[in-house]
């Protein structure tokens, strides 16, 4: 089976893409061109370079390279047969490239739906699909246990509504570094909405949940902003819930979301184990 791979360009090779065909034509003498393989012994050979052009503006866009393992002599009859082959090997190489370019597109807009353009945390769709799987593990293996942490900032209101939209927007910018920073890549860091963020921890370290939300929070106490904001405090409350193996992704979240309602309440500022674990 076919299937495409990207290599950089030997230095062989060099100047030769973006050749209009007069000009390829012109500098090798015939439309493909004829280099030895440069090695002795038993890698001796020749390699056979032609030119494929784009229909659009019959620039080179590609280049098809067969290797022999010995010297290549083109005769009249190996002539056409090149010519032959030039206009499907660029239809094959056409349609790679349009291949490729919709991957792209396609990675592209799956990106923008995973990551939340203002902090970069991922978003509720990618929570869906990448919390599921976690959950999956644990179901399988008790060992494997998942923390959840809701996070929600404190008063953040008032920084709106004194500062600006845009002074919050720093300030939840901020926040989603803090959270990059003291968790380790492997774990799920979420912009929920507004003021609330989310961390999904598993595997043996999820028992330490409890100090990653706490270095959070000092993080967050100790933060400093310049401009208007120099002066102004700011603080984060938190809840933690340990999921239980067969309970559901909502249910869990549902009790992070208690023990942060319990943080709120009982003075802001602080983190708060879900009481049923």
């Amino acid at each position: 089976m076919y299937r495409g791979v990207i290599v950089d360009l030997p230095e062989a090779y060099q100047g030769m893409i973006g050749l209009d065909r007069l000009r390829w034509q012109s500098d090798f003498g015939q439309d493909y061109l004829v280099l030895d393989s440069g090695s002795p012994g038993p890698e001796a050979g020749g390699n056979l370079i032609l030119p494929l052009y784009s229909p659009e503006n019959q620039v080179v866009h590609a280049l098809a390279v067969l290797r022999f393992s010995k010297a290549v002599e083109v005769d009249e009859e190996t002539g056409e047969m090149i010519e032959q082959m030039s206009v499907p090997l660029s239809v094959a190489v056409e349609r790679e490239i349009i291949r490729r370019t919709m991957d792209m597109e396609r990675q592209r807009f799956y990106e923008q739906a995973i990551r939340d353009p203002l902090t970069g945390l991922y978003t509720r769709v990618y929570m869906q699909e990448s919390a599921k799987r976690l959950l999956d593990i644990h179901d399988r293996d008790a060992n494997a246990a998942v923390a959840v942490m809701i996070f929600d900032l404190d008063l953040f209101k008032s920084v709106n509504d004194n500062y600006g939209h845009n002074a919050g927007d720093e300030v939840l910018r901020q926040v989603a570094g803090i959270i990059l920073e003291c968790t380790r890549s492997g774990d799920i860091q979420v912009r929920l909405g507004g003021e609330e963020f989310a961390v999904f921890i598993a595997g043996s370290d999820a028992s330490l949940a409890s100090n990653v939300a706490e270095r959070i929070r000092e993080r967050v106490e100790g933060m400093k902003i310049a401009g208007p904001m120099s002066s102004r405090s700011f603080s984060i409350s938190g809840g933690i819930a340990y999921r239980r193996q067969g309970e559901e992704l909502l249910e869990a979240i549902q009790r992070a979301d208690k023990a942060l309602y319990a943080a709120k309440t009982s003075g802001r500022n602080r983190i708060k184990l879900a009481e049923d674990g």
